[in-house]
């Protein structure tokens, strides 16, 4: 009887101990998966031109955002962007625009996701039509220029848990040299939020 007895609890113990090593091998990949390399859309910039009710053409708006874990505290964050303006959504001008921000996503915790501040660096290319130029403070035979802004955004992350979607807003404010649209100003403060939606993998 007693040798059943120790049997049963030696079983019992196996058991515990596969259970136990098996549970912390799946926390160990659930939390290896908040760190993962995530995709961003922006919903905004989608849906905006859409409900542009102005013009025969609508303009095309496309922002995305990849984050690239490089600790449980930072990542690196790659933010391209192409903008085809029709008078009306933005400004009175037809515009072309194509560059990306570079930055550092800072996270308070150690979580690779909640509160954080991102320092970023933009660069871009826009290019207006002849018949335009005319209407915009830049020299009269430019119909091409480079823009550059320094921004910092704060903001916040979430990824709902047992699944693999990654959810953004932020705010930002800095300063950009060279001619810009919405203004028509160069050299100016400037402003910026961001709602992103997208995946890990």
């Amino acid at each position: 009887m007693q040798k059943i007895v120790c049997l049963i609890v030696i079983l019992i113990c196996i058991n515990a101990f596969c259970f136990a090593e098996e549970k912390q091998e799946e926390n160990e990949k659930i939390k290896e998966k908040e760190y993962y390399m995530a995709v961003h859309l922006h919903p905004v910039s989608l849906i905006l031109p859409r409900i542009n009710t102005y013009k025969n053409s609508p303009p095309f708006l496309l922002y995305t955002t990849i984050e690239i874990p490089i600790s449980s505290l930072y990542s690196f964050i790659i933010k391209p962007s192409l903008i085809n303006n029709v008078p009306g959504l933005f400004s009175d001008i037809e515009w072309f625009r194509i560059g990306t921000d570079l930055g550092l996503r800072c996270y308070k915790n150690d979580k690779g996701s909640g509160f954080y501040i991102q320092p970023t660096f933009g660069l871009f290319h826009s290019t207006i039509p002849e018949d335009n130029y005319q209407n915009y403070p830049i020299t009269t035979d430019t119909v091409s220029f480079f823009q550059i802004d320094m921004m910092l955004y704060i903001g916040g992350s979430i990824n709902p848990n047992k699944t693999n979607l990654s959810i953004f807003f932020d705010v930002g404010f800095g300063y950009g040299s060279g001619p810009y649209i919405y203004t028509r100003s160069e050299n100016t403060i400037r402003f910026d939020f961001n709602f992103g939606l997208g995946f890990r993998f």
